[in-house]
């Protein structure tokens, strides 16, 4: 019993695990959006295809927004 036990515990944990990562991961790919859409509205109001500012490049490639961090 003690068993069954543990591993009633453990699939709890990861269903909860899963059920707060889901939630996460809806938050972040909105912030990743948000500062995207933010990011290229800047580079194309300039008509900018790079960008550097601060310790970060950045590169605007057939709609896809490539960041380098500088040393």
């Amino acid at each position: 019993m003690s068993k069954e036990r543990d591993e009633e515990r453990r699939v709890y944990r990861a269903i909860r695990s899963l059920v707060y990562n889901r939630n996460l991961k809806e938050k972040v790919e909105r912030r990743i959006e948000k500062a995207e859409s933010r990011i290229l509205t800047y580079m194309r109001l300039r008509e900018l295809r790079e960008l550097r500012l601060g310790c970060y490049h950045v590169c605007f490639v057939d709609d896809c927004i490539y960041v380098e961090v500088l040393p």
